[in-house]
């Protein structure tokens, strides 16, 4: 017997709503939803994704963030209109590999691998700060045009950050680590509020040995410690990231597959009220949608080791 060998099998946001209304009854197997329908299954489906997390429900939705640090500062906001961050696998560093000149408009850089048009630029000057602009046009050869002339000298070997985009504003962070020039990763210790209020002398520069991160509500925030005492450096977080909103028809889930009868079935028990679903098919409904969300929260859990001590009946 032959298998597929496909793995592609997945549900759109208005595959889904049909489903929920399938599962209720509201439409038979060959029916289509309505305009209407469609509209109101997807408020509620994002309503739905959104209130998960007052439930405590933690997708493993983990990105690794790189935050350009600026000599001095003690704080970072993190969010479409935040300072320079972004995915770590969008990041590009490369160096000079000729000195810069103030007023110069372009740069000979050691590679121009994943730069390309309007990227975000960002050149270490000879004053220890990191001036930002964007590429003119893609790079050619291993010359950067520059949107905005060098401010001030450029030494051979300074390092050039680029990107593409800037990063959302993460949820939670769960870890954090400093690259240094050598791209050397030392561990920072992720503390709480209380622990990052109760540190001394803020404005003391030196290498980042702790973070704290307010998630607020349009950008996040870090708080490092002491404040960083080199551009050479870049902070990186471990973050957990937001879920995808459902816009369009055909958007997929920003879930792993194994989430779908937990999507559909959950927005099938909110939907209960407004389309007058009998007791019995509701309640039906409401332990379906709770078994097949406790299903897909436990196929997330992480895999580890765990240790437990040993009882006193075995000794």
């Amino acid at each position: 017997m032959a298998v597929s060998g496909s793995f592609d099998f997945s549900l759109n946001r208005n595959e889904i709503i049909t489903q929920a209304l399938r599962t209720m009854g509201i439409l038979g197997d060959a029916d289509s939803a309505s305009a209407s329908q469609i509209s109101d299954g997807s408020i509620r489906l994002n309503s739905m994704i959104k209130a998960w997390r007052n439930k405590g429900i933690s997708l493993p939705l983990y990105q690794e963030l790189a935050v350009f640090l600026t000599e001095g500062a003690a704080s970072y906001s993190i969010g479409a209109s935040g300072d320079k961050a972004t995915a770590l696998d969008d990041f590009v560093k490369t160096e000079l590999s000729t000195a810069g000149v103030a007023s110069n408009g372009t740069i000979e850089v050691d590679s121009i691998a994943g730069i390309s048009a309007s990227d975000a630029i960002g050149i270490e000057l000879d004053d220890g700060t990191i001036q930002w602009t964007t590429s003119d046009g893609d790079p050619s050869g291993t010359t950067i045009t520059l949107s905005d002339a060098l401010t001030g000298p450029a030494a051979i070997d300074n390092h050039i950050y680029t990107y593409t985009s800037i990063a959302q504003r993460p949820l939670t962070v769960k870890g954090a680590r400093i690259r240094d020039r050598a791209n050397n990763e030392t561990p920072v210790r992720v503390v709480t509020r209380e622990e990052y209020f109760a540190y001394v002398n803020k404005t003391s520069t030196g290498r980042i040995v702790a973070v704290y991160y307010d998630p607020q509500l349009t950008n996040g925030k870090v708080y490092t410690w002491p404040s960083s005492g080199s551009v050479g450096d870049v902070l990186l977080l471990t973050a957990q990231r937001q879920v995808a909103d459902f816009d369009g028809s055909s958007d997929d889930p920003d879930f792993p597959v194994e989430w779908l009868d937990a999507l559909s079935t959950g927005l099938a028990s909110r939907s209960l009220t407004k389309y007058g679903i009998d007791a019995e098919t509701a309640q039906q409904i409401r332990i379906d949608a709770a078994d097949f969300l406790m299903d897909a929260e436990d196929f997330d859990t992480e895999d580890g080791i765990f240790f437990t001590p040993a009882s006193d009946d075995y000794e």
